[in-house]
């Protein structure tokens, strides 16, 4: 009986442990395929919205920041309206992909993202950050890295930030 429980302990021990790994392959795989559903399935994607909605709102705050005249608060209100609906219609399963497999902006408008060409998803660094935190990057075409972030729901885990790199918020 104590064999058992050793046993059942051991298993459970170490499929927690891994259960990121996995999740971390499993995306791999959508990315590859280009498969979004199934990339949904480890995607949080309110939390990656309101994640990269923090993101932008700040950098339009520190751009502004310094301006107390009228017109630079009012585009300050403007522009943290703008990203709510910019980030609310740009964060879906094809934009992650994207993401995931490096292509940059310029790389997308050559036909890289072609149902036919497969993605190439190779994380860089990756690991826990905590417990219920596993952190991991990509580089993308421009050598800039994007670091995305699961977290533990349960027994499961899910993607619940995407952080861009500063100098990718401001271009053009």
């Amino acid at each position: 009986m104590n064999k058992l429980v050793f046993l059942t302990t051991l298993v459970s021990v170490l499929y927690l442990l891994s259960s990121p790994y996995i999740v971390l392959y499993q995306m791999k795989m959508a990315v590859e395929s280009k498969n979004g559903a199934s990339l949904s399935e480890h995607v949080d994607f309110d939390s990656v919205r309101e994640n990269l909605k923090g993101q932008f709102k700040s950098e339009v705050i520190s751009s502004s920041v310094g301006n107390n005249d009228a017109a630079s608060l009012a585009g300050m209100a403007l522009g943290a309206l703008f990203v709510d609906k910019l980030i609310d219609g740009v964060v879906t399963p094809s934009t992650l992909i994207a993401l995931m497999s490096g292509e940059s902006e310029d790389s997308k408008g050559e036909g890289n993202s072609s149902k036919s060409t497969p993605s190439n998803f190779v994380p860089g660094s990756f690991g826990y950050e905590s417990p219920s935190k596993f952190i991991f990057e990509v580089q993308n075409d421009d050598r800039e890295s994007v670091e995305f972030t699961l977290r533990r729901r349960g027994i499961t885990w899910q993607l619940t930030e995407v952080d861009l790199p500063l100098d990718q918020l401001t271009k053009n």
